[in-house]
């Protein structure tokens, strides 16, 4: 039966976790783990010493270190991951989006960009090819529009670009992140909170 290179070997139907730096302070967690598995409280050896150990089929154990060779990790580790997501639970996956700062005006009425003409956004709000839109274009000034709410840095530039009258005939049909429709909306009653469009897609995500 081969060892696990992490710290954790097979010992007939027993799992050694050797040393106190493996498993420290956490027996109780690797007591719930043992009946989680299915095992006994008996499986469960006592803290008191510097090795803690699970009785384990051999079976399982063999299969699971041959996964874990194939992963690239080790029994060991995935133990130590199991329990933490125990005590501490899952990690929590976040959007970029989530992630981000949305800044707003103090009042709708501050919102005095033009209502026709074409706007050249600034490469920090708008990294394509092209950076123009039509502002009497409403399918050009929603783009316009989504791209300044998610990522200007300045109220006075929110203010320069937007209409506040525009922003409210499109606010229906714009794709926003949900956190940033809904400061938007819930600071300022005026837009429609009722729409046909839908939320941005969060198909960017961090800790992937």
């Amino acid at each position: 039966m081969t060892r696990d290179q992490s710290g954790v070997e097979p010992c007939g139907t027993v799992i050694v976790f050797k040393g106190e730096q493996a498993l420290q302070g956490v027996m109780t967690a690797c007591m719930v783990e043992a009946k989680e598995q299915g095992l006994s409280r008996e499986g469960v050896m006592s803290a008191g010493t510097t090795r803690h150990t699970v009785r384990i089929e051999d079976d399982l154990w063999d299969r699971a270190h041959a996964k874990a060779v194939r992963e690239g990790t080790t029994v060991s580790e995935r133990v130590r991951a199991g329990l933490r997501e125990y005590v501490y639970g899952p990690e929590v996956r976040h959007t970029i989006a989530e992630s981000l700062v949305y800044l707003i005006p103090k009042a709708l009425e501050d919102l005095k960009g033009p209502v026709a003409g074409v706007v050249e956004l600034p490469i920090h709000l708008d990294w394509g090819p092209d950076r123009r839109y039509d502002v009497a274009d409403d399918a050009s000034c929603a783009m316009l529009y989504q791209l300044t709410l998610q990522n200007s840095g300045s109220v006075d530039e929110l203010g320069g670009i937007v209409n506040a009258g525009r922003l409210v005939g499109l606010w229906p049909s714009m794709r926003l992140p949900g956190r940033c429709r809904r400061l938007w909306e819930s600071t300022f009653p005026q837009l429609p909170k009722h729409r046909e469009g839908k939320e941005h897609p969060s198909w960017t995500t961090l800790n992937g």
